[in-house]
């Protein structure tokens, strides 16, 4: 697919189609968590950070999305208090799911959630979203790319080998979590960017701006 721009940011009128997207590829796990779908979509656009949101868009419709982790950047930001407020008790299961997957950006970028919309898979845009990250990681001269994915997701896992991504370990969840989030375990691939500090396409990002869309850089 050609003419495909891609932007850190959102607009604040897309925050509500980005939670949808982006509960599609969590919707199995957070399910136990925050109930039914409209309160999870609820949860997401309530918490959604712009400058660690992704999104790949063509003639302002949105294609895909991507949430990232940083020491600077998190693309879901909800702080303790708010957690208790919104989960009650079921946050003992967001806490041990977190501690499980071991989701920690201390070292490098974390890829936490990638989806692109149903109408425009198979048509590059995960791939192009990938490309952009993985530019911007080595611009930022950060020394990994992480990401977690469950083992039954043997599509997505093909797709980040291509990319050079290399499965490093596989982090088992145990009883009665297994039960509970609906998986075994997931694994945890790392890519190592190979020329670090060097860019392919320079990276931008998108201020929630009133006035017309900008900001965006790459194009396929």
């Amino acid at each position: 697919m050609k003419n495909i721009e891609i932007a850190f940011g959102f607009f604040q009128y897309e925050r509500i189609k980005i939670a949808k997207l982006l509960y599609e590829p969590f919707s199995e796990k957070v399910k136990p968590i925050f109930g039914s779908k409209e309160k999870s979509i609820e949860i997401y656009s309530r918490y959604l950070k712009s400058d660690g949101i992704i999104v790949a868009r063509k003639d302002r419709e949105i294609l895909g999305v991507a949430g990232i982790k940083t020491k600077k950047d998190n693309w879901l930001e909800i702080g303790v208090l708010e957690a208790l407020k919104e989960f009650g008790i079921s946050i003992f299961r967001v806490a041990f799911l977190g501690l499980a997957l071991k989701k920690s950006a201390k070292n490098g970028l974390l890829l936490d959630v990638i989806t692109v919309v149903k109408e425009a898979r198979g048509k590059g845009i995960g791939t192009a979203l990938l490309s952009f990250i993985i530019d911007f990681a080595e611009k930022e001269r950060l020394p990994m790319i992480r990401l977690f994915v469950i083992e039954q997701n043997i599509k997505a896992r093909k797709l980040y080998e291509r990319m050079g991504f290399k499965i490093i370990k596989f982090h088992t969840l145990l009883f009665p979590w297994r039960k509970i989030f609906g998986f075994k375990g997931s694994f945890e691939m790392v890519y190592s960017p190979r020329k670090i500090g060097t860019v392919h396409q320079k990276t931008s990002r998108v201020r929630e701006p009133r006035g017309p869309l900008r900001g965006h850089e790459r194009r396929r």
